[in-house]
Order: structure tokens, then sequence, then C-alpha cells
């Protein structure tokens, strides 16, 4: 950034950079989180699918049972790049001018990506992830009990 005679900013934009899956899943998971807290769900599960689809495959032992059964993130990350959804029994894919997108979902493709960023560099622990991934599972321990619920 610079700033010319009439104090007017001037963005100066590099012809390229040289990255690498660490820092660029660990910018899109940063941005994923970000996008979050601002209520931009959307972008934050592409950016969060994306960073997993960038980083090794985890056992699916390191995960929760909720969180290691993905097929319905994944069918949100589908439809968030195609504008599609999958039939699982045919595999043909369908145009979806809508999809329910619940918070949760969202909110546990951060954490899978953060958990396979951590397995993946478990030197390169950022504020961010540790701070989304201790609110997470606040969440999780404090849920309150819905009406439906409640009781069972």
């Amino acid at each position: 950034m610079d700033i010319d005679r009439d104090g007017e900013i001037k963005i100066v934009s590099l012809p390229f950079i040289q990255t690498s899956v660490r820092y660029a899943s660990m910018r899109q998971i940063h941005a994923a989180v970000d996008h979050f807290h601002r209520g931009d769900f959307e972008c934050a599960a592409t950016l969060a699918t994306a960073a997993c689809g960038m980083l090794p495959a985890i056992d699916n032992a390191a995960l929760p049972a909720s969180e290691a059964s993905s097929a319905r993130i994944e069918t949100v990350r589908h439809w968030l790049t195609h504008g599609t959804t999958l039939d699982p029994t045919t595999g043909k894919s369908r145009r979806e001018e809508s999809i329910v997108m619940r918070t949760a979902e969202v909110a546990v493709a951060i954490h899978v990506a953060i958990t396979r960023f951590d397995i993946a560099f478990p030197e390169q622990r950022t504020p961010q992830m540790i701070g989304f991934r201790r609110a997470f599972q606040f969440c999780k321990e404090h849920t309150i009990s819905t009406p439906q619920t409640a009781g069972r």
C-alpha cells in the first residue's frame, strides 16, 4: 500500500506470490473464521472445505462421530462450488437454486479444517484457530436444550 501526493491510498500489488499448502490452508481457515463471525456462512464453508481439500486426509478416529460423517457438509460444499446437489443413489447432479445451511454445519466444517491442519502442522498453532476451537467446544458442551429435546 502506498500514498500518492493527493493523499489517496494506492494499493500496490506484487506480480506474484509463492505459497505453500501450510500457508494457503492457514489463510483459508483464518478467513473462514472471520467470515463465520461476520455471518458470511457461504464464504466460511467454502473456505473451510477448500482448506480441508488441500490438507492430508486424517483418520476419522481423530474426530467425534458426529463430525466424521461429513456427507451433509460434502453436500453443502458441492452446492457452493457447483450450484448442484448429487443424488446419492444415482450419482447424478441436479441444479438447485437454494439450499439450507445450518450454522452448526459451517462450524463443524471449520473445526474439521482446523483439526486436519493441527495434525498436518502440529507446531503451527495460531490464535485464530485456538480461539475458534475453544468457542466451538464451549458451544458443544453448553448447548441449551430446546423444548423439542428437553426430557429426552
